[in-house]
């Protein structure tokens, strides 16, 4: 992997594990989830002025990948509020570059070679320990939804990583996934508090502005990377954002940080060298 590549995707999770403690950190998990990704679809106007929408062949994607968007948000909120951040995030994360690996060579061809695949099993082997160490964190509905948040997460990335390559201008991809995936949450939320639709805007200026501007940079600069590496191996090398996102849990909400969630920080970045120094 190129360096300036590696770097995008390190910053890219550093800040996904922020987006995501501020869903957390609110009571009405859904809800703040809608402000963040509409905040990011706010943000996203201005460049959509400046590029041209994808072709069709891209909108499918774009269409698709904002339809899976809509299941990802709506299951993440409900597992933040049924488990601890430290317990759902690296499960949910964990096991995606599997999935992406498995699939993305059955559908797209791309085939990991063995060390490449070793370094990602020792990256997912880490997630698990850190999420599986110390208390539950939420038990079985909590692992549940922390899986579901697994497979949405592989089906928006494998479908985004065909869909910013068969755009004729990548980045007129990034702005309009980001704002079209706000329609169908921003549906699906108003539905749900359809009894109450202020709380959809009452106190959540700060999240409407600091977590919109970090899910859309998160997330474009992910899919920057989509385009210019192999899918399976940008997802493997983002989800080191758990480390992060176990230590918020841990200072922020006090969730438990034994010995093992020592430990497995240091898998997870044996993991992510290695698979940046194998072919």
């Amino acid at each position: 992997m190129e360096p300036i590549v590696t770097v995008v995707v390190l910053v890219s999770a550093l800040i996904h594990a922020a987006w995501n403690a501020m869903v957390k950190g609110e009571e009405d998990a859904l809800e703040t989830q809608a402000a963040v990704v509409i905040g990011g679809a706010f943000f996203a106007v201005p460049f959509l002025f400046f590029v041209p929408f994808p072709n069709p062949e891209a909108g499918f994607y774009l269409a698709l990948s904002a339809a899976i968007h809509c299941a990802y948000f709506a299951a993440l909120a409900v597992g933040y509020r049924v488990g601890d951040l430290s317990f759902v995030y690296p499960i949910a994360r964990g096991t995606g570059p599997i999935l992406v690996a498995l699939l993305s060579a059955f559908l797209i061809g791309e085939i990991l070679s063995v060390p490449q695949l070793a370094s990602v099993s020792i990256i997912c082997f880490g997630l698990f320990t850190l999420a599986l160490s110390g208390r539950a964190g939420g038990g079985i509905r909590a692992f549940a939804f922390a899986i579901l948040v697994s497979a949405t997460i592989a089906g928006y990335s494998l479908t985004d990583g065909i869909g910013v390559r068969v755009a004729q201008n990548p980045w007129s991809y990034i702005p309009w996934l980001i704002f079209v995936q706000a329609i169908p949450f921003l549906t699906f939320v108003i539905w749900r508090r359809r009894d109450d639709l202020t709380v959809l805007y009452q106190g959540q200026t700060r999240t409407f502005l600091l977590g919109g501007f970090l899910i859309g940079a998160s997330y474009g600069l992910a899919m920057w990377a989509f385009s210019q590496e192999r899918i399976a191996i940008v997802m493997a090398l983002r989800e080191t954002a758990v480390v992060c996102g176990a230590v918020l849990g841990a200072v922020v909400f006090r969730e438990a940080y034994g010995r093992w969630r020592l430990i497995a920080p240091l898998l997870i970045a044996t993991g992510a060298v290695c698979l940046n120094v194998v072919e």
